[in-house]
């Protein structure tokens, strides 16, 4: 069996296949006109290791030898335009030298997550740790300073949700805006400060007096 390594990887070439032109990193191939002989495919590589996508096969209308309409070439015509306008040219009978094209990789962009996001997901959460917190008698705080006295909620909250200190924050802030949540004194002799829910009984708080 014939292949044709292609970016370090072995491809299978289709009997009767032959090469038409290539450059330094593509190459462009036909193989046989099919059985009814209404249709051709062609192949078009990228030597490129970093490349998403190596080989694009490209069935063409033999009588009036233009590329047929297909996902394949509506990704070339979308990440190499200037590529799928050769190949339309080839397929017709002119064949020119190939453009010179960097590959492109697609960059899938991760979706921003918003603070109302991580709120819906796990705002019940955050406040039953909060509450928690406040009951022991170790109210967390959204304020830096307490990181060392292990009171930083976005910290603390953080780990026990599998959550970034970042998000958790977001949250907080964003819990606190919605009324959900409060910064409120835990102590008036030691005037130590915390976040509980606000609908917590404020005759029942510990430590004050």
């Amino acid at each position: 069996m014939s292949v044709i390594t292609i970016g370090g990887r072995a491809m299978k070439v289709s009997p009767g296949q032959e090469e038409i032109y290539s450059s330094e990193q593509w190459s462009f191939h036909s193989t046989p006109v099919s059985p009814c002989g209404k249709y051709q495919n062609y192949k078009l590589y990228l030597d490129n290791r970093k490349a998403p996508k190596r080989v694009w096969y490209l069935p063409v209308k033999v009588e009036k030898r233009v590329l047929c309409k297909s996902s394949e070439l509506d990704k070339l015509e979308k990440y190499y335009p200037q590529m799928a306008k050769w190949v339309e040219k080839a397929v017709a009978g002119d064949i020119g030298p190939m453009p010179q094209i960097a590959h492109r990789v697609e960059k899938v962009r991760a979706k921003k997550i918003e603070p109302s996001d991580i709120v819906l997901r796990y705002g019940e959460q955050i406040i039953h740790i909060l509450k928690g917190a406040w009951d022991d008698g170790s109210p967390l705080s959204i304020y830096g300073q307490t990181k060392k006295a292990g009171r930083y909620a976005p910290k603390i909250v953080g780990a026990q949700l599998s959550v970034s200190q970042k998000h958790v924050e977001e949250a907080i802030v964003c819990l606190i805006e919605q009324g959900r949540i409060e910064t409120a004194v835990f102590s008036k002799v030691t005037k130590l400060k915390g976040l509980r829910p606000t609908n917590r009984n404020q005759g029942a708080q510990h430590g004050e007096g």
